[in-house]
């Protein structure tokens, strides 16, 4: 997915040895199939064909380049192969791995935690307090982008299940050469060392405890390691010569994967601070290990122990440059003398650096001048950290892909959609979004940047700032509208958000591609304020693209008539930023508005009132349907019979509240999207004034009637337990779908209000 969304746009050609028709070619005769490859290219799934390295040295050979010819990828480690054992690529290649994110990526800093701890200067009037609820959950979901980077809200027990689904199947795959693998012994020894983390791995007790052969625990363990399930980090305390598997300290690649095992054997580490405190050290590992890939000090990763009856032992130890940090790990909020005793012991090592204990705690704390206590919130949060000099650019770390010119932006795109809609149509959604960029390149020459990530930002990289930056630097955004779009709450926060950009801005628009006929899924421009904001924009129905192929004479139409459209609107777009052309006669011109303050504030007070009255209206006729069914409960459903007519009898008693629901939904989504524009107008035009009480009592009234509005728009919570309640009756009737319909749809509505409104709120604080 990575190399197709970011390289193949550059030019790199993809071939998947995962595909049976390109494994069979390529297994048929190697070195032809590699010599015959267009180049730059990428090879997926690249271990499934061990000689593969070598062969791609023979065509390597002689050819020079500063950018990567071959890039080799695959859900396991491509080792070494051929050639006695070493690897061919040696000094020809640079091999990466792909972790979950950090809590340092996920808050969006692209500094390198290793770069702070080697060279940085702690901040001791840094505070960053963590609440014990707040770091479990950080460490329950871990930095797989499927449970932390992801805007669908997971449960804990969801989260479980996905894990142990997703491991599960990473079990069931033939992804390794001559591999077998039983998947009931590998389930069991995986489970003992996720249930495990941070220990040092005794092979003898393990097979003992399991009643399985030394070699056998050994062999899975390397499985495991090839399939990114674990990381064994050696001792530094030992020569490299005696270094097996068998002496190492297992880490499970990312803390949900422990978290899960503890859940499934009925284990909380919450209430065993032992337990807890392996599970904080793997969450620890799980934070330093990925960034020493990228960042100046290019650390080995180790842990240290010394030999003896009570001898002292250090987690992690990063080695650069015959020159090493160590870092240990106390699950407690309070640090003694004694928490530094094997950093201590370590520091007796001519290469020691620097020590860190990294702890609870809310601030750093100095032991001596090489010794630290730091606290954990400091691995994610900025100012924990200062620098004497400018860090590098990571100049070494950069891969320089195609030496070209810089191409030139004329606009970006956020593509908005539902992953689940993409999938069903195989990929269709973001397929058109690339061959749209593809046809504009071509016909003009420049380029359009494509952002479709957007199901990817969630709390622990602050995703409400992350998103408003993306949407901050696009000037298109394409809502990819189905029934399942307009559902998706995560998804109406998107078009909402950039609406509310859109209203104040010339050279941001909206272009929604309509994939599905929404009306008949419920969905009315009167009724749901989402679909609103897609008519009251340009948009077009592409709908009968699924059925078709993109080197179909229709589909490259259609593609062009797309280009066609982005094409006027970036022209229009740099005229008015020139102001020396005059806007095409196609693209009306926006109308300037030259009302003051007080007109605003005026139009709001007016607005105001009615908007009132059609949420307490609306809110009325809810509780009476919640009120009718309370009172006429639902018959047991062994006598369907009784079920159907009560259905009925509800559909025809709720019928009068049902309309009054329609009619006030109009009301309001036509109130608040005047209301919307008059208050940010507003907040916009007080922002310019200058400091006084003046401006403070004008924001400040702002600020109130915003705060009116989300009381005015909140649902009572039963009127919210309700509707999960009639979204399952409808399953079973369709008598009561229109009226599950009307709920769902108010729910959308002020849900968006409540997001829209709480914007306005962040906007005008801003303004003061």
């Amino acid at each position: 997915m990575l190399m197709n969304r970011e390289f193949v746009n550059l030019g790199y050609q993809y071939f998947t040895l995962a595909d049976g028709n390109t494994f069979r070619l390529a297994s048929k005769d190697l070195e032809s199939w590699v010599s015959d490859l267009p180049i730059p290219a990428i090879i997926d799934e690249a271990q499934r064909i061990p000689e593969l390295p070598l062969a791609i040295k023979e065509r390597v050979d002689g050819i020079e380049s500063d950018s990567p010819i071959f890039i080799l990828t695959g859900s396991a480690s491509i080792n070494k192969y051929s050639l006695g054992g070493q690897n061919p690529l040696t000094r020809r290649s640079r091999q990466l791995t792909l972790y979950p994110f950090t809590q340092r990526e996920l808050a969006g800093i692209n500094r390198s935690l290793i770069d702070d701890l080697w060279k940085g200067i702690p901040n001791e009037s840094f505070r960053g307090s963590v609440s014990k609820d707040e770091l479990r959950r950080r460490i329950n979901i871990g930095g797989f982008p499927g449970y932390a980077a992801t805007i669908l809200h997971m449960s804990e027990n969801e989260r479980n299940l996905q894990i142990a689904s997703d491991i599960d199947n990473v079990l069931g795959e033939s992804i390794l050469p001559d591999e077998y693998l039983d998947k009931t012994i590998a389930q069991t020894i995986l489970q003992e060392l996720f249930a495990l983390p941070g220990g040092i791995l005794n092979v003898s007790r393990l097979a003992a405890e399991l009643h399985y052969d030394n070699r056998t625990i050994e062999r899975y363990i390397s499985i495991f390691t090839r399939r990114f399930l674990i990381t064994a980090l050696p001792n530094l305390r030992l020569a490299a010569h005696r270094q097996t598997i068998a002496r190492a300290k297992i880490h499970p690649c990312d803390s949900s994967f422990t978290t899960n095992a503890l859940h499934r054997a009925g284990q909380d580490p919450a209430a065993n601070p032992s337990l807890f405190g392996g599970v904080f050290e793997s969450f620890v590992a799980n934070q330093i290990l990925p960034e020493a890939q990228w960042s100046d000090k290019r650390a080995e990763c180790f842990y240290w122990r010394e030999p003896g009856k009570n001898p002292k032992e250090v987690d992690l130890v990063l080695l650069c440059d015959h020159k090493l940090i160590g870092i240990e790990v106390k699950s407690a909020s309070t640090i003694r003398s004694e928490d530094f005793n094997g950093l201590r012991k370590l520091s007796e090592d001519d290469r020691f650096v620097r020590g860190f204990v990294v702890y609870t705690g809310d601030r750093f704390i100095k032991e001596s001048d090489d010794l630290w206590a730091i606290p954990i919130a400091a691995f994610w949060k900025e100012g924990a950290f200062t620098m004497e000099e400018k860090p590098h650019e990571h100049s070494s770390t950069s891969i320089d892909l195609i030496p070209q010119e810089k191409a030139v932006i004329d606009a970006s795109i956020f593509l908005s959609y539902c992953h689940e809609d993409n999938e069903h149509l195989d990929g269709a959604i973001i397929r058109l979004a690339q061959s749209i960029v593809a046809e504009y390149s071509f016909q003009f020459g420049s380029s359009l940047s494509l952002f479709t990530d957007v199901d990817s930002i969630d709390w622990g990289a602050d995703w409400q700032r992350t998103l408003d930056q993306n949407i901050e630097a696009t000037n298109f955004i394409m809502p990819s509208i189905t029934p399942r779009y307009l559902k998706s709450g995560p998804c109406r926060d998107e078009l909402t958000k950039f609406y509310q950009q859109t209203e104040n801005s010339t050279n941001s628009m909206i272009l929604s591609l309509v994939w599905q006929d929404v009306d008949k899924a419920g969905f009315s421009v009167e009724n749901d304020i989402a679909y609103k904001i897609v008519k009251k924009h340009q948009y077009r129905n592409v709908a009968d693209l699924q059925d078709l192929e993109p080197q179909d004479r229709a589909y490259k139409q259609r593609v062009r008539e797309l280009v066609s459209e982005l094409r006027k609107v970036i022209e229009r777009n740099a005229s008015e930023a020139v102001g020396s052309h005059p806007l095409p006669s196609s693209v009306p011109a926006k109308p300037t508005d030259e009302k003051g303050l007080l007109e605003k504030m005026a139009e709001i007070a007016e607005e105001i009132p009615s908007f009132e009255e059609a949420c307490n209206s609306l809110l009325e006729s809810m509780n009476n349907v919640v009120s009718t069914m309370s009172e006429n409960p639902a018959p047991v459903l062994k006598q369907p019979a009784a079920f159907i007519n009560w259905s009925a009898a509800i559909a025809q008693d709720t019928s009068v509240d049902l309309e009054a629901m329609r009619k006030n939904l109009t009301g309001i989504n036509d109130a608040w999207l005047d209301l919307h524009n008059f208050i940010r107008e507003a907040i916009e035009i007080a922002s310019q004034l200058p400091n006084g009480p003046s401006k403070s009592e004008l924001l400040t009234s702002i600020e109130n009637t915003l705060e009116g509005i989300k009381r005015s728009s909140s649902m009572p919570p039963d009127v919210k337990e309700f509707e999960s309640q009639l979204q399952m009756i409808q399953t079973l009737t369709p008598r009561l779908r229109p009226l599950a319909t009307g709920f769902r749809n108010v729910f959308a509505t002020f849900s968006s209000i409540e997001s829209m409104t709480t914007d306005l709120l962040a906007q005008a604080k801003l303004a003061r």
